[in-house]
């Protein structure tokens, strides 16, 4: 009996899963009715479709498509990765002929404009499907829109109109307003020969008839203009009397107000005010280029930039005042404030820099990079000048070559210098044709002319001319003077001897007046080290030594050296009354002797002579003598064998017995 209950139990449960519930439509078309579709319990609503749930409708009627549960915010959720919603498709017609739509209907319209559409009232575009002006900045009433007010909605976000459709004309007879400012008049154009041109404001492009392409804003801007085209302006009374000047462009008030020109850009107020027929000029400043008249292919960057230039042409300024007084120069280029300001008429100048060529009015083809560089130069040409304050004092010295800071900054009218290196010629006024290569090369000469410095801290004395200093701190004490290399210096040389001219053609004055063996024997050979502390100190020289330099001058005091005293040389070739080369005696109270070695080859060849000379004649008494004695020998030979002859005799043999 149990197993048969079981049985029947198991058939129950069985027959539940297996089938679905059996449900009696009957009675559904009334609201009494007690057969139903779905559940009766707190259970949702499930659909299947081939063994899988499709759809489910919740216990609190929510409804969600490929998904088990929807959303508690949504009364609808659809679901998918592969697969959209698709809303009802319909042309316009069929759209209209929707019986009493309901506010928020949405539709597809497949015909017209495109795009989905909803009822509010009226059919309106979904934007951006949708390319329909928006219609809701209204409260007008079709098919009356007279006299009615266009209101925004309460957030201030709604557009009038969009960029793909436009409104067509615009009529107003008052003001627009932009938060709470007036725009000003905007002109109207009735020709149609106007091609895509647009003035705001009263007057402006007022006499137009052919021109095309021109922007105008503000009043009377562009007001004579006829035929001109590609022109912008933006400012009071900018191209005001512009008639048929073409691509020019115009922003400030009064820019090219007189423009005849084509190709100009003027942006500041005033800028190219009096301009007529310049063209290709670009000013950007106030009141830059405000006198040009005729001139051409200038540039000005900043305020009051060839401010005066009237006829000068291809000039380029940039910065305050940059070749502010120039009127009629060319081929100029000034940039930094007041940079070539004075100038008036020079031409193909150049200057980069803070006041660079300030003071030039005349000079040409002068070249200054550097704050302040030929700040004083007027009238002088051709000098180039590279580095703060080089040239600074600069007047009327011209050929100059500057490169360093504050190089030749005390060059007044000296000409043909050169200078690199910071300081180098820094003191020099008036001497011309000098050459300065490195720091404070030659920085204390003032009129020398013709020297030339290379090398650190190279200099001279004074201003002593035609001399030459190579290495670092070398001194010059003199004119005409050439040294090398400083007190650290212990070999000076080549792969080459030196050669000194000696050819018999340019000499004269030919004496063979040279002592020789009286001179030498006068000289005192002596071997010694050289004081450097005592040298360097009566030089001036040593104050900016390296740790290096200065070891090197240690080693160098010590070195033994063999030679003989300049002033014994001297007293010795006094005494025999010659004119001895060899000494090179100073030439100022700051200068010191020195011996030419070289030179004591020609008393020393001269010594060799004279001992020649004398050998010669030796060798020719001893040559005699030696005849003298061959002879006497010779002679002294027969006596004996005379003798000896006479002793063989028998009769003196006899004798003798």
């Amino acid at each position: 009996m149990k197993s048969v209950y079981l049985f029947i139990v198991l058939v129950c449960i069985t027959c539940t899963h297996t089938f679905a519930q059996t449900w009696n439509l009957n009675g559904n078309a009334d609201a009494t009715a007690s057969s139903k579709l779905g559940t009766t319990t707190n259970q949702p609503l499930r659909f299947f479709a081939n063994s899988a749930e499709r759809m489910r409708i919740d216990s609190q009627g929510r409804v969600s498509i490929g998904s088990i549960s929807a959303n508690a915010s949504t009364i609808l959720q659809v679901n998918s990765t592969t697969q959209g919603v698709l809303v009802p498709r319909m042309t316009t017609l069929q759209k209209n002929a929707i019986v009493s739509p309901a506010k928020g209907l949405l539709i597809y319209q497949t015909d017209s404009t495109t795009g989905f559409y909803y009822f509010d009232g009226g059919w309106n575009g979904i934007a951006p499907s949708s390319k329909l002006p928006n219609k809701r900045l209204s409260n007008l009433t079709a098919p009356t829109a007279l006299n009615q007010s266009l209101l925004p909605d309460s957030a201030l976000s709604i557009d009038l109109g969009n960029k793909d459709s436009l409104w067509n004309n615009f009529f107003l007879k008052g003001d627009i307003f932009l938060k709470g400012n007036a725009f000003p008049f905007i002109s109207a154009f009735r020709n149609a020969s106007f091609n895509n041109c647009t003035a705001v404001g009263l007057g402006s492009l007022n006499g137009i008839t052919s021109g095309s392409d021109n922007t105008a804003f503000g009043r009377s801007v562009l007001f004579s203009n006829t035929t001109g085209s590609h022109n912008t302006a933006y400012g009071t009374f900018s191209l005001v009397d512009n008639k048929s000047g073409s691509d020019n462009t115009a922003m400030g008030a009064s820019t090219l107000l007189n423009n005849l020109g084509s190709f100009n850009t003027a942006m500041g107020s005033a800028t190219m005010f009096n301009n007529t027929t310049g063209s290709f000029n670009t000013a950007i400043g106030v009141i830059a280029m405000r006198s040009n008249n005729t001139g051409s292919f200038n540039t000005a960057i900043g305020y009051a930039s060839l401010v005066n230039n009237t006829t000068g042409t291809n000039n380029t300024a940039s910065g305050l005042d940059a070749l502010g007084a120039n009127t009629t120069g060319s081929f100029n280029s000034a940039h930094g404030e007041e940079a070539l300001s004075m100038n008036t008429t020079g031409s193909g100048n150049t200057a980069n820099g803070n006041s660079a060529l300030q003071s030039n009015t005349t000079g040409n083809r002068n070249t200054a990079n550097g704050d302040s560089a030929l700040f004083n130069n007027t009238t002088a040409s051709r000098n180039c000048a590279t580095g703060a304050f080089s040239l600074f004092k600069n007047a009327n010295g011209t050929d100059n070559t500057a490169n360093g800071p504050s190089t030749l900054f005390n060059n007044t009218s000296g000409f043909s210098n050169c200078a690199f290196g910071s300081d180098a010629l820094n003191q020099n006024t008036t001497g011309g044709r000098n050459t300065a290569v490195g720091f404070s090369a030659l920085s204390s000469n003032t009129a020398g002319s013709d020297n030339t410095a290379v090398g650190f801290n190279t200099y001279l004395f004074f201003s002593f001319s035609n001399s030459t200093a190579l290495g670092a701190s070398t001194t010059v004490t003199a004119d005409n003077q050439a040294r090398i290399g400083n007190t650290a210096v212990t070999s000076i040389g080549g792969f080459a001897n030196w050669t000194k001219l000696s050819d018999q053609r340019f000499k004269e004055n030919i004496k063979e007046d040279v002592p020789g063996i009286a001179f030498i024997k006068k000289l005192r050979p002596l071997t010694y080290t050289v004081n450097i502390k005592k040298l360097d100190t009566y030089l001036n020289q040593g104050k900016d030594a390296t740790a290096e330099q200065l070891k090197a001058k240690e080693q160098s005091a010590k070195i033994v050296h063999t030679g003989f005293m300049a002033q014994e040389v001297e007293q010795a070739a006094k005494e025999l009354n010659y004119n001895f080369s060899g000494v090179d005696a100073p030439k100022n109270d700051k200068d010191f002797y020195g011996l030419r070695y070289a030179e004591f080859v020609v008393p020393l060849v001269k010594a060799v002579q004279e001992l020649s000379t004398k050998n010669e004649e030796l060798a020719k008494k001893n040559e005699t003598l030696e005849k003298n004695y061959l002879q006497q020998q010779k002679q002294i030979d027969e006596l004996k064998e005379a003798l000896m002859k006479l002793l063989n005799t028998k009769s003196i043999s006899t004798t003798l017995k």
